[in-house]
């Protein structure tokens, strides 16, 4: 990380230094689109998601018939949002990567937990119609995920049917697949779980001969927003189908001749690409655990609670999912040695 912020820190600095008639983006911008472009990528993997997100927007503002038709870039631009939004939030979610597919885990234990995603943005909000101005960086600041939600739109727009790669040969329905994922996360975040649902099951649906271990990540990711997302509706009976894949309408043809022996270790290893095991299975039992407990099935829900905190100690979620548990069953003694130990 350090190595690359010291890059990140050089194109800017560099730029600074040679044009100091004005401020760091008032120079013949279009002649260092590309610097630009590559300090935004720069920037994203470096985390600093300010930089990244001013940087894009500006390609993007300045270059209308090149970055601006590109879905990546703005896909970009959504990721450098989301990453200034979990920075607000204190997590540790890991963004800022090329081969970013998602963020978050299953929060939602029905309504209680539920509310721990809505956030306090201000709804709706007139976007700034000047990418990269200061009113726009202002209202980033504020509201991150409705500047993600714009970009993300945007890129889903650009994802024509009819354009099967991008400039470099990427195919374009891997981005859309990318794009969708994130929607779903961001439309969580805001309390909408009808869209991410119905996002959801779209990366879900789409089946591939030969799927990528990024493509096999989404998916995971994908099952559980969905599982959140039907907890958060009241349709816990269908949560808990999609993520023992008892929903065989998004599963492949080779999955039900060979259904996996165990639900729980078949996500553990779909999530973990590029993903500590050990994270993985303290993320996918605190989901199980949340769906088992919207079905009112307190002993599994329980039990997967205790799995997940007994991976990792450090995960609030999976204290947050024991203490319901405990606290349902009327177990005050139990849940405050829980408090204690977290101290």
């Amino acid at each position: 990380e350090a190595t690359v912020s010291f890059f990140v820190y050089h194109f800017l600095f560099v730029h600074y230094v040679f044009f100091l008639d004005g401020p760091i983006f008032s120079f013949q911008l279009q002649n260092h689109i590309k610097i630009l472009h590559n300090a935004a990528l720069c920037a994203l993997q470096a985390k600093k998601y300010v930089y990244s997100y001013e940087c894009m927007a500006k390609c993007i503002q300045t270059s209308p018939s090149l970055f601006a038709r590109k879905p990546k870039c703005w896909l970009h631009m959504a990721e450098g949002c989301i990453g200034l939004h979990l920075q607000k939030k204190h997590t540790t979610d890991d963004l800022g990567r090329d081969d970013l597919v998602g963020s978050g885990s299953l929060l939602a234990i029905n309504d209680i937990m539920y509310e721990s995603r809505k956030q306090s943005e201000e709804l709706p909000l007139l976007l700034s119609g000047v990418l990269g101005s200061e009113e726009d960086i202002s209202q980033l600041l504020r509201a991150p995920l409705q500047r993600a939600l714009f970009c993300l739109n945007n890129a889903l727009n650009l994802c024509t049917p009819g354009t099967e790669k991008d400039n470099i040969g990427t195919n374009m329905h891997d981005h859309e697949e990318a794009i969708r994922i994130l929607v779903a996360y961001v439309r969580l975040e805001l309390g909408d779980p009808v869209v991410a649902l119905t996002m959801a099951k779209s990366v879900l649906s789409r089946n591939v001969d030969s799927p990528t271990s990024i493509s096999i990540k989404r998916k995971a990711l994908a099952r559980l927003y969905a599982c959140e997302a039907l907890c958060c509706i009241g349709n816990a009976p269908a949560a808990l189908q999609i993520i023992l894949k008892s929903d065989m309408e998004s599963v492949s043809d080779s999955e039900q001749r060979h259904p996996p022996a165990d639900p729980i270790e078949k996500l553990v290893d779909d999530m973990s690409w590029k993903m500590d095991k050990g994270e993985a299975r303290a993320l996918v039992n605190v989901a199980f655990s949340a769906t088992f407990a919207a079905n009112d099935e307190l002993g599994k829900a329980e039990n997967h609670a205790k799995v997940a905190l007994a991976v990792n100690l450090k995960s609030v979620n999976a204290r947050n999912a024991l203490l319901f548990c405990l606290l349902r069953r009327g177990d005050t003694a139990g849940a405050l040695n829980i408090l204690r130990m977290s101290r």
